[in-house]
Order: C-alpha cells, then structure tokens, then sequence
C-alpha cells in the first residue's frame, strides 16, 4: 500500500447533465474541501456531495472495502454515469508512488 497522507483526497467530478465525468482532482482535503473540519470522522468519511448539476465522489471513501466500492457501482449505474475506472486507478497509483 502506498504510504499515502492521512487527509489525501480523491475527487472525481461528474457532470449530472452530460453522465459523465468532468475531471478528475487528487490533492490534500485543505486544498479541495478547505471548510471540512478534519478531526470529525463523519465528514471525512463523506462519500459524496452535490452541487445543483455537480456530483463530487471523495473516490478514496469509495475503496477502503468491497461494501463501499460495490456502494459507488450502483450509484454509476443508477445514474447512468460513465467513467474509465482503469484510469481513474492508473491516475491515482502514478500520483501516489513515491
């Protein structure tokens, strides 16, 4: 496992309109979700939030087990969203290699 930075963020943004995904954001939760209080659990735990058109997946919320990852997949297919996950991974793995 990589030796990864306790409060990294993964974020992929989805556009509601076009199903798909808009780009894709791997940095530190201060730089992204600066207002999120890190010491309390249940907000660094959120798996999702929603601006109006705007879908943002903490992605990294997504893969800590088979219950939550399988929990992102049906939201893909529920709303019909597409996204090249074999990216998405190959994406994360090259920024978090030392």
């Amino acid at each position: 496992m990589w030796d990864r930075p306790g409060d990294l963020f993964i974020g992929l943004e989805f556009n509601l309109s076009s199903k798909s995904l808009v780009r894709m954001c791997i940095g530190h939760y201060s730089e992204i979700h600066p207002n999120l209080d890190l010491q309390d659990r249940k907000q660094l735990e959120q798996k999702y939030w929603n601006y109006g058109n705007v879908l943002i997946v903490a992605f990294q919320n997504c893969i800590k087990s088979y219950k939550d990852f399988r929990e992102f997949l049906n939201l893909l297919e529920k709303e019909h969203l597409t996204v090249d996950l074999q990216a998405v991974f190959s994406n994360v793995y090259n920024v978090c290699q030392p």
